[in-house]
């Protein structure tokens, strides 16, 4: 397989972070819950109190574990310049204001479907470039040239009209005396 031949070597491991937010809408919000965690607020009990994030608020802010490209930019950017156990500021995205809590951060093994995946997005980036950077002529000539479809030898084609005309011609019934 091509991908596997060009790719093959791509390590099926990846540094991911486990982390947890607290979501809230404004920024005097998530000021608010900062202060209150650097006062010693529990961070679980605030996530399950004022947290907007539907799928992580009853679980402590809970986001798993996860890598590189697999949130919004502004969150990953800071993410992933935490140390273990460090709480960031409010972080701005599309989706409101986050304070975000590293819980463990480490070189993870892909499943054999993600490392599969991330060789398919290398040879898919690699073709982009290539397509950008390469002046490509696209030589069609040859369309004019190739039948529709496809014909078949003579003796064929005969063994064929002759297979269709005895099943579709009528049998005559035969007389008995």
């Amino acid at each position: 397989m091509l991908i596997e031949d060009m790719f093959g070597d791509i390590s099926c491991s990846q540094n991911q972070v486990w982390a947890r937010h607290i979501l809230v809408e404004d920024e005097t919000s998530a000021i608010e819950i900062k202060n209150s965690l650097n006062e010693g607020a529990d961070f679980c009990q605030l996530a399950n109190d004022r947290s907007t994030d539907p799928g992580t608020k009853s679980n402590c802010g809970d986001l798993g574990w996860f890598g590189a490209g697999e949130m919004v930019s502004e969150f990953e950017e800071v993410v992933f310049s935490l140390n273990i156990g460090e709480t960031s500021d409010p972080v701005e995205t599309q989706n409101g204001f986050h304070i975000i809590q590293v819980l463990g951060n480490e070189e993870r093994m892909l499943s054999p479907e993600e490392c599969d995946n991330l060789k398919e997005q290398s040879f898919q980036d690699w073709l982009t470039e290539t397509r950008n950077t390469s002046d490509i002529t696209i030589m069609d000539y040859w369309v004019d040239r190739v039948p529709e479809e496809p014909t078949l030898p003579f003796q064929t084609e005969y063994m064929l009209q002759q297979l269709f005309q005895a099943q579709t011609s009528p049998t005559l019934p035969t007389q008995q005396p």
